[in-house]
């Protein structure tokens, strides 16, 4: 009896040790992912990636800083929140998927507070991910950015 209860103490082991080198490889996994994700934006990662309700996740690319997005910003509406006021056909900004009148929630995780400070956020990077509220289509809002 004595053998079996030591064979099966090590059986224990070995299994509490492969559920730990299983944990060790997840967490392997999740840190190589947010590498790519890093590399993949020049640097910076996105580790909340939960968009609020309402809302979609547009994502803008370009080749450099100096290459125009093709948008005006503007601050106002009801919660004075960033939107799209006005959009030049086949640029970088339509090709994502804005349109006029898209509020901005964040850009690139930061809570979008003003136009100014998302056109520095704009101009600072090269790939750029926006949690936009879509604009209100065929009886749409009242006022410009209005949030539904």
């Amino acid at each position: 009896m004595a053998e079996s209860a030591s064979s099966t103490a090590g059986s224990d082991r070995a299994s509490s040790t492969a559920g730990s080198d299983r944990t060790n490889l997840q967490a392997q996994v999740a840190a190589l992912a947010k590498l790519e994700r890093r590399a993949s934006n020049g640097g910076m990662a996105y580790d909340d990636l939960r968009i609020p309700s309402g809302c979609v996740e547009l994502v803008i690319n370009r080749e450099s800083l100096t290459t125009p997005l093709g948008m005006r910003l503007r601050s106002g509406g009801q919660h004075f929140q960033p939107f799209i006021e006005e959009l030049d056909q086949g640029g970088p900004a339509q090709k994502s998927g804005l349109c006029e009148g898209d509020v901005i929630v964040s850009a690139n995780d930061e809570e979008a507070k003003g136009a100014n400070q998302v056109a520095r956020i704009l101009k600072e990077n090269l790939k750029i991910r926006l949690i936009v509220r879509k604009a209100k289509q065929a009886g749409g809002a009242s006022e410009p950015g209005e949030l539904p």
